[in-house]
């Protein structure tokens, strides 16, 4: 189902800038008042064209414009994509882009495959799960940025690529061998369920003796519908007697697929409602025709549950429909629209159009201000998760998404009990907890407890806290290096630089130990290499124990230790 959509008032602007016109709409009446309200505006570029001391960069000054404006609405939701930037900006959106389809990370100092993906020339060239790529048509990925690389995994459909692949696994010494790969369009799953079952299959169930299933959106796209009832059909003809809905750490996306995955399951009222400036009250409502039987769901938030997964997880409890277990939602309770053909082909605009409404009437949406905002869980469904625990939960899930040659990730996946353990994550298990109850004697089970009042806005206060200690930690790191690298100045201590390690000492490989001021041992580090591992003991402030050499080890051989601070 979808939204009637709303035809938008002109919202963009006329800029002159020699023979480059982007046009303004809808900020003033007329053709006239449009342009007197440029004027100033070309007099200011007029003199800095003809007297600036430089020759000024006149697509930065037009980019400047866009943006200044922009930034006056105090809106972090509205934003100008520039041309050359909108590949990324689909890519991060729509979920799609062209290259070979694999996940990829920096391990060792080599890019690595973390996983192939589904349906992926990386997945049907044999690609697996911790292969190295140490070069790219030939050039090493040896140290280089990760974001370097992936722009030259990516590229045109239909493209070649030869990726030099690695594979520890075969044997001690590994295989070396070149992949020739053709590049397709490339549609990033958004639904995914508990472990791969084999290469592209999922195995959803987390409780199979009581027929209880787990499906995780990550982010709603224009496949994401599709994507949920390929996996969500199936185990409703197979008896599905519950189910898990994941949406925590979901930021949000596509509005009409949010209205989708609602309409599965709610056959008639309204799931949300828009209002803006622009136009008058549209509401969406669900349809009988595709509903899927009533059975009992908990959907899993977190504060970092935005926009569109906001707007299921509020439909779904305001219907009572399923239980919302897990913390606040984010409260983000505005709508965006992309505008992706301005005329003067400079780029997109994605523009905040409306605030959207929840079936209760609530908006959602955090204001500076505010006091309550976003989604909360039920009533004794209350249960949050420290940030350690949150990030096992996240490890995990990674684990088991790999896709891997065979019958998948091994495991007692029959066993609820042992399913509920090696996921480490509370709130499912509390989910699981719930449905039993509700499955077995129709009765809910409240697995957390009652939110207590103003206590998100405390937990807010503590996160807030948090990240402010890490950004002075951060800074006062920052502030340390700019000194030392400023005693780069002085001749002796470039000298002393130097001199960490012996001139006349050769480091190809081995570990160093970083250790506490009590000798205990705090992290081991490989040495890739020693100009690198060099410098970085310089910027950590170290230095010989006797910088004359007079009680240096007849071997060389010295043991390095780090502040605790570090």
């Amino acid at each position: 189902m979808r939204m009637n959509q709303k035809v938008l008032a002109p919202a963009l602007f006329v800029v002159v800038i020699g023979a480059l016109v982007v046009q303004l709409l809808g900020m003033v009446r007329d053709r006239h008042d449009t342009y007197e309200w440029f004027e100033p505006i070309q007099d200011v570029l007029w003199e800095l064209n003809k007297n600036y001391v430089t020759e000024p960069d006149f697509e930065q000054l037009q980019l400047g414009a866009i943006q200044g404006m922009i930034d006056t609405l105090d809106d972090p939701y509205t934003e100008f994509i520039p041309r050359k930037e909108i590949e990324g900006f689909r890519k991060a959106t729509e979920g799609s882009y062209a290259g070979i389809g694999a996940e990829v990370n920096i391990l060792d100092g080599w890019l690595t495959v973390t996983s192939p993906m589904v349906g992926s020339p990386a997945l049907d060239a044999g690609i697996q799960a911790g292969d190295q790529v140490r070069a790219i048509d030939g050039m090493t990925t040896e140290g280089e940025p990760i974001d370097l690389s992936i722009k030259r995994l990516t590229g045109p459909p239909d493209t070649e690529v030869i990726a030099t692949i690695y594979r520890p696994s075969a044997g001690d010494s590994g295989e070396t061998f070149d992949l020739t790969l053709t590049r397709k369009q490339i549609q990033v799953e958004t639904v995914e369920g508990l472990v791969r079952r084999e290469r592209e299959q999922w195995n959803c169930m987390v409780d199979p003796e009581n027929g209880i299933a787990y499906i995780r959106i990550g982010q709603f796209t224009h496949t994401t519908a599709q994507e949920f009832r390929d996996l969500l059909v199936p185990l409703v003809e197979d008896g599905l007697q519950g189910l898990v809905l994941d949406l925590r750490l979901n930021p949000g996306g596509s509005l009409a697929a949010a209205l989708d995955v609602c309409d599965v399951f709610l056959s008639s009222g309204m799931i949300v409602s828009v209002k803006g400036r622009a136009g008058g009250e549209e509401m969406a409502t669900a349809h009988a025709s595709g509903t899927l039987p009533d059975f009992p769901m908990v959907v899993l938030v977190n504060g970092q549950s935005a926009s569109a997964s906001e707007i299921t997880a509020g439909a779904l409890k305001d219907h009572g429909r399923a239980k919302v277990l897990g913390t606040r939602t984010f409260g983000k309770g505005l709508v965006q629209k992309v505008e992706h053909e301005l005329e003067s082909g400079a780029g997109w605009l994605k523009l905040t159009t409306d605030h959207y409404y929840l079936p209760s009437g609530k908006n959602i949406h955090r204001q500076p201000d505010s006091e309550a905002w976003g989604v909360d869980p039920d009533e004794g469904f209350y249960l949050p998760l420290t940030m350690a625990e949150m990030r096992r939960v996240v490890r995990v899930q990674r684990e088991l998404q790999v896709i891997r040659e065979g019958s998948g990730s091994e495991g007692q996946w029959d066993d609820p009990d042992w399913i509920l353990e090696r996921m480490e994550d509370p709130q499912l298990a509390a989910a699981v907890k719930s449905l039993r109850s509700k499955v077995t004697t129709d009765e809910w089970e409240a697995t957390g407890r009652v939110m207590e009042a103003d206590e998100e806005i405390i937990a807010q206060l503590r996160l807030t806290e948090e990240r402010r200690d890490l950004i002075l930690t951060q800074l006062d790191r920052m502030d340390r290096e700019i000194a030392r690298l400023e005693a780069f100045q002085d001749e002796s201590e470039q000298e002393a630089f130097y001199d960490i390690i012996p001139d006349d000492q050769v480091i190809t490989g081995g570990i160093v130990e970083i250790r506490a001021p009590d000798g205990r041992v705090v992290t081991s580090l490989t040495i890739q290499d020693q100009d690198q591992l060099e410098a970085a003991l310089y910027r950590l402030g170290l230095k010989p124990a006797d910088v004359s050499g007079e009680d240096a080890d007849a071997d060389g051989d010295a043991q390095e230790e780090e502040a605790g601070d570090n």
